[in-house]
C-alpha cells in the first residue's frame, strides 16, 4: 500500500490486488497487458494525466465515496505536486505488486518510470529478490491473510 495527500490535505491509500486488477478492467485498464495498445498503456498512462487520474480514483471510488468525495472532487485536489505524489504512489505499488509475480513486469514498470517520470528506482529495484527473499530495505511478506 502506498499512500498520498491530495492538495486539499486528504489522505489516500493505493492498494493493488487482484480485486483491483479485476475493476479496473472494467474500465477498459488492464494493468496486466502494460506493452499493449498503440501507444502502449504503459505510455499513456505516464503521459496522459487524466488518464492516470481517471485509474487512480477507480482504486480510490469506495473510499472516496465513503467519504463522500466525487470523481470531480478528487480530481480537483490533484494539482502539479499532488498528481506527482499520487503517480509516485501509483508506481510504486504497481512494482510491489508485479514484482514477485511478474517480474517482467516490474522491470518495464521501473524502466519506464526510471525514463520518463524521473523516479530513481532503489539500486536492487530492477532485480527482482528470490523468491522468500525480502530485497534491499524492503520489509519482508507479512505473509498472505485471509480475507474478512
Amino acid at each position: 500500500m502506498r499512500i498520498f495527500n491530495d492538495s486539499q490535505g486528504r489522505e489516500w491509500t493505493i492498494a493493488l490486488n487482484v480485486a483491483a486488477l479485476r475493476k479496473l478492467q472494467g474500465h477498459g485498464v488492464d494493468l496486466c497487458e502494460l506493452h499493449a495498445g498503440e501507444p502502449a498503456l504503459i505510455l499513456r498512462l505516464t503521459s496522459d494525466a487524466a488518464m492516470l487520474a481517471g485509474v487512480i480514483w477507480h482504486l480510490l471510488d469506495d473510499a472516496g465515496n465513503s467519504r463522500g468525495v466525487s470523481q470531480a472532487e478528487f480530481e480537483a485536489g490533484l494539482d502539479g505536486a499532488a498528481m506527482g505524489r499520487a503517480s509516485t504512489a501509483f508506481w510504486e505499488e504497481l512494482v510491489d505488486f508485479f514484482r514477485p509475480w511478474r517480474p517482467s513486469s516490474a522491470k518495464l514498470v521501473i524502466e519506464v518510470a526510471s525514463d520518463l517520470l524521473g523516479i530513481k528506482p532503489a539500486a536492487d529495484a530492477a532485480e527482482p529478490s528470490p523468491p522468500g527473499k525480502p530485497s534491499g530495505d524492503s520489509p519482508g511478506s507479512s505473509g498472505s491473510t485471509p480475507a474478512p
